[in-house]
């Protein structure tokens, strides 16, 4: 039977990270995931995430930021292909916006952070805004936060880097491997996949919607979110060129949650991205209905491009389908297993993690081998949910 230091199941933009960063720290380390990744079926596909600095759910998490965007750099000079690229982005705040990823105020919250820890930024009005970037609507009561640090990532790129630079370290991946069951055992745990038995001292569960499946009976303190994304063709595709154009956050008036979107990354055939939270809603991870609908893409078009937006064609080019996994409070869980204290759980993303990852996977390992944590982990704890 093959014995591991540390197994981590589930090999998406966290585990991945959290595999790469066990590595570093770990004589035998062991990746598993059900599929050949990065694949389509969870929540780190899509060709981009935002990334930024500044970030209005308070300290720990622009904490993560700083450092994410150090070891983001740290990879990318490490392996072929794009991990980061920062474009700038701007968040937008009007009279009518509510709360953001569960937080109130959050746009007060984002300058305060970007003041406290020196990242650069500033704020216009609506007119110099327009004059900035002229492909977007900007009401007079809107008032603008621009950061020149923000971008976007590109997620399947990032998960290659990470298992990559594990594989260098010496980490073992096992893809197309499903895990049937974990079992505590003297001196660590027992992992039954389709290819055999295997043991770890430790095992770190960064298994994403699936959690549900894992942990069975704590799955009612997390719900799986279908998300949409949508690609839509743009008249002059310079003017949405990074160089041209941010990636943005747009709370929607009248109390719907906000909007989001990227430039045009892929040129002048890709189009723009842009999804919506209030198009975000629960499923049954045994029937993610994978179909985006007409009138999805309808919806969005009329209630948030053409409001919103300039020279961006109803034409819309792609559509695809994400799962989020959101905890009750829309915090991260990072955290031992209440009852196995040789598992680590962490569900970490509620929709808006990805950025973090290298310094989540960072932090994951500091946990898993009883290290100081660069951050405080109060926030991110098990007990929390439970009570």
């Amino acid at each position: 039977m093959h014995y591991y230091q540390t197994i981590v199941i589930g090999l998406g933009g966290i585990g991945s990270a959290a595999l790469y960063h066990l590595a570093k720290r770990c004589k035998s380390t062991l990746g598993i995931d059900q599929f050949q990744v990065p694949h389509s079926w969870g929540s780190t596909h899509g060709g981009s995430r935002i990334t930024r600095l500044a970030n209005g759910e308070g300290n720990v998490h622009t904490q993560l930021a700083l450092r994410a965007a150090e070891l983001w750099k740290a990879a990318q000079q490490e392996v072929e292909g794009e991990l980061l690229h920062q474009c700038g982005g701007i968040i937008v705040n009007n009279s009518l916006a509510g709360s953001f990823n569960n937080k109130e105020n959050y746009f007060a919250h984002t300058v305060s952070m970007a003041e406290k820890y020196g990242i650069e930024h500033e704020v216009w009005h609506a007119a110099q805004a327009r004059e900035k970037f002229p492909a977007l609507h900007f009401a007079d009561d809107e008032t603008v936060l621009y950061e020149p640090t923000a971008g976007f990532l590109r997620p399947e790129n990032c998960i290659n880097a990470h298992l990559q630079l594990a594989e260098t370290l010496g980490a073992e991946i096992w893809q197309n491997t499903p895990v049937f069951d974990i079992e505590e055992i003297s001196g660590g745990m027992r992992v039954h996949t389709n290819r055999g038995v295997v043991e770890a001292e430790q095992v770190v569960l960064t298994v994403g919607p699936w959690i549900g499946k894992v942990l069975l009976e704590y799955r009612q303190l997390f719900k799986i979110i279908r998300q949409v994304t949508f690609w839509f063709a743009v008249d002059d595709w310079r003017q949405f060129m990074p160089e041209n154009f941010p990636i943005f956050i747009r709370p929607s008036r009248g109390g719907n949650k906000g909007i989001y979107g990227f430039p045009a990354i892929d040129g002048e055939n890709g189009g723009i991205k842009i999804a919506s939270e209030y198009l975000a809603r629960p499923t049954p991870l045994e029937n993610v209905d994978r179909k985006v609908h007409p009138a999805e893409i309808e919806e969005i078009y009329q209630q948030d491009i053409l409001p919103n937006m300039r020279n961006v064609s109803p034409q819309c080019i792609s559509a695809a389908t994400c799962l989020f996994t959101e905890t009750l409070d829309y915090g991260f869980l990072i955290d031992r297993h209440p009852d196995m204290k040789s598992v680590v759980i962490a569900s970490p993303c509620s929709g808006y993690g990805f950025k973090f990852a290298p310094a989540l996977g960072e932090l994951i390992a500091q946990l898993t081998f009883k290290q100081p944590t660069s951050v405080d982990l109060n926030g991110f704890s098990f007990q929390r949910l439970v009570n």
